[in-house]
Formats: C-alpha cells, structure tokens, sequence
C-alpha cells in the first residue's frame, strides 16, 4: 500500500492496475437476479452474469479489483455438495475494461460468458442434461473504504429454462 500524497490508499491489483481506497469503495457484491442463460442469433448459447456493487451507504457503486466467476454443478457423491466446473476471472482494475462493461441503465457490470461446455449448452437450450441447476458464486477482490484488502462473495442460482 502507499499513499498518493493527497490522503489517497492505493494497492496494487494481481494484473498490476492501480485500486483506490475511496469512502465510496464497494463494500458489498451481488449477482443481480437480470443474470441469464441467453442464445444467439447464431444458436451459440452463452449466460449473461450480472453483477452489482454497493457501496457503505447501500447505494450502487462500481469498483476496481478483480472479479472471479464460478460455476458449480451438483456434486451427486455428496448431499447438497457442489462441485467447481468453471472459472472465470474477470480484471476490473483495467479501467478500460471496467468501463466496457458497466451497464448503466441496469448499474451493474454485465458479463457474457461464452463458450460453454456441450453439458452447460443443453441446459441452456432447455434440454435434458441431467441438470436442473447450477450455482454462479462471485468473489470479488479489492481493496474496502479503509484500504484494507476485502474479499465481497455472493451466489445465485441459475435453473434450466423451460424447453
């Protein structure tokens, strides 16, 4: 951590981007219930993630940091257990990118995850895949109002849509 020299905490990020502790820092991540399977024109199914930030205050805010996205299946070896199948990360301390993907009309970051797995595509399609669910859990990396390092999860569940 070091300071700017105008009261500012910055840290550095894993991708080597600059994250500011700010009193408007997220505090708080959510993966908005908008989150989707969608197809395309083409027939090339993807999900459509959509993340939300709050703030200290509960009011919507964007951050920099980095966003990891995991998809969990059913574990069928264990009661209620899950199992990791994908992983996505996603670098919002690239500002660039973080822009790109903020929505504003929504205030969340929408994320298209494509190229899924032949399993993953079924269900998206609403065919039988031996699926009925799975679970999006979001971390999210950054640093809070304090400057200290903050880790922010949340899960949602994704359901097979009628076929």
């Amino acid at each position: 951590m070091a300071s700017d020299g105008r009261g500012s905490v910055r840290a550095v990020s894993p991708a080597g981007g600059a994250v500011v502790a700010s009193p408007f820092s997220p505090v708080s991540v959510r993966v908005f219930p908008l989150t989707h399977f969608e197809i395309l024109e083409t027939g090339e199914p993807r999900i459509l993630v959509f993340i939300e930030f709050r703030d200290q205050w509960g009011d919507s805010a964007k951050g920099a940091g980095v966003l990891e996205l995991q998809l969990l299946r059913p574990d069928p070896s264990r009661a209620g257990g899950e199992v990791r199948a994908l992983r996505w990360e996603i670098d919002l301390a690239n500002l660039e990118r973080n822009a790109a993907l903020y929505d504003p009309s929504t205030r969340t970051y929408r994320v298209a995850l494509k190229q899924l797995p032949d399993w993953l595509a079924a269900m998206a399609r609403g065919e039988d895949s031996g699926l009925e669910r799975v679970t999006i859990a979001a971390y999210f990396r950054t640093v809070g109002p304090d400057g200290a390092a903050s880790t922010m999860r949340d899960r949602f569940v994704l359901v097979r849509p009628d076929g």
